[in-house]
């Protein structure tokens, strides 16, 4: 009787270690199956400005290395750590050294999380992430992961994309928590914002050679300490974008873009105003010969300018980094640029005209040149200039900094492993 009584409970404690076989392999196969990702940059970064600081020279070299597991039921886990190490002393203000003697080069010297979050893909054409990651909408104008500066800007948020539809991509995005580029360690209050920010954008791919993007942003930012200005404290953004490219002869094609939006307070900003974004691009290119010329507006109401301050702000307004804040008067924007690859060489060079949205302000003018060269698909050699000439010198604001003529100059190397 008694062997009758064993038998089941053996037979029980022999199938839980059976499924625990099975659930430690089912993992070790997620494991198996997931692949590493690693890239290195090493940059020199010099910066020179008509004022009292000092010229900064940032010699630095970063390493970004990651792994994303295999699925498992749908499920898999990305993580990546960033390190950014200066070589030789640092002779710039990383905003968090102390060295506020020289010009500022955003680049701290800091070992951090770059993301980690857990991803989901069981549901059809539908991906899910939760926790730290790197959001990328669109040209960046809004939300971006500022992947120019060493330190890259990431969120913690919850993100879904949808393509369920025929050309069409929906992302929701709700963001709790941005990391910045001055690190998780940064003194300045800028440095890490918790928030409550909702994101939606609808982008549409069905139209021959044209996309079409409807979005809508609700940003509400709070930085550790100091109350940010009623423009950054809370904002809603709604716009439309249209960018394509239609062939007009063998290897010629006309190039153009369209986008207008209304930023007004949103959420808790009780500060009201209503101010308006527009960017007009017309081009050609012809055989990788490229010609465009664009107008972008970043209005104002003379008290209020429109922000995007979790832009990839770097490409736009500039390369010298002088508009990183909108002026309170507005930004009008106008430039030409000029492009052409050649034996895997892209060769790029603009020229900006800098005027306000509100009076007559002319801010200055700015010429950028940028050449890179691709060593296969993992290689990459770059020079840059950024040379910003000032007209009428801002005054200094809560909303942006004076703007002195300023040379920036950049020499990197990155392998992409």
């Amino acid at each position: 009787m008694k062997d009758h009584v064993k038998f089941p409970s053996l037979l029980a404690a022999a199938m839980g270690v059976l499924s625990l076989h099975a659930q430690a392999d089912a993992l070790m196969d997620m494991l198996n199956q997931g692949h590493a990702e690693a890239d290195l940059r090493y940059r020199i970064e010099t910066v020179s400005q008509d004022n009292a600081l000092k010229d900064a020279r940032a010699s630095t070299a970063r390493l970004r290395a990651g792994y994303e597991s295999g699925a498992l039921d749908g499920f898999y886990v990305n993580g990546s750590v960033q390190s950014l190490g200066v070589l030789g002393q640092d002779f710039y203000n990383s905003t968090s050294n102390g060295k506020t003697q020289y010009a500022t080069v955003a680049d701290p010297g800091v070992t951090e999380l770059d993301q980690l979050f857990v991803g989901y893909r069981g549901l059809p054409a539908t991906s899910f992430k939760y926790g730290r990651q790197r959001l990328q909408l669109d040209n960046e104008r809004y939300v971006g992961n500022v992947g120019w500066r060493q330190i890259e800007q990431t969120y913690d948020a919850a993100s879904l994309v949808n393509q369920s539809l025929p050309d069409t991509t929906l992302t929701a995005a709700y963001l709790y928590k941005i990391h910045r580029v001055f690190s998780d360690y940064a003194t300045t209050p800028a440095g890490k914002f918790s928030s409550r920010s909702p994101l939606l954008n609808l982008a549409y791919s069905g139209l021959p050679g044209t996309r079409v993007v409807a979005y809508s942003y609700l940003i509400d930012l709070n930085p550790i300490a100091t109350p940010l200005l009623p423009a950054y404290q809370s904002t809603r953004s709604d716009g439309l974008r249209i960018t394509g490219s239609q062939e007009l002869l063998a290897g010629t094609h006309l190039l153009y873009t369209a986008e207008a939006a209304l930023q007004s307070n949103g959420l808790d900003n009780r500060n009201a105003f209503e101010v308006h974004y527009s960017y007009y691009e017309a081009g050609i290119d012809v055989h990788g010969y490229s010609l465009k010329l664009s107008r972008e507006l970043l209005g104002s109401n003379g008290n209020v300018a429109f922000q995007t301050p979790l832009a990839t702000l770097h490409s736009f307004n500039g390369w010298a980094d002088m508009f990183l804040q909108t002026p309170q008067e507005g930004l009008v924007d106008r430039f030409v640029s000029l492009g052409w690859t050649k034996d895997s060489t892209p060769i790029t060079l603009v020229y900006h005209d800098f005027r306000a949205d509100q009076g007559a302000g002319h801010y200055g003018t700015e010429i950028d040149a940028q050449v890179t060269h691709n060593f296969g698909r993992h290689y990459v050699l770059g020079a840059a200039l950024g040379a910003y000439h000032s007209i009428d010198l801002i005054k200094a604001t809560a909303y942006a900094p004076a703007t002195p003529s300023t040379s920036k100059g950049w020499v990197w190397v990155e392998a992409k492993l």
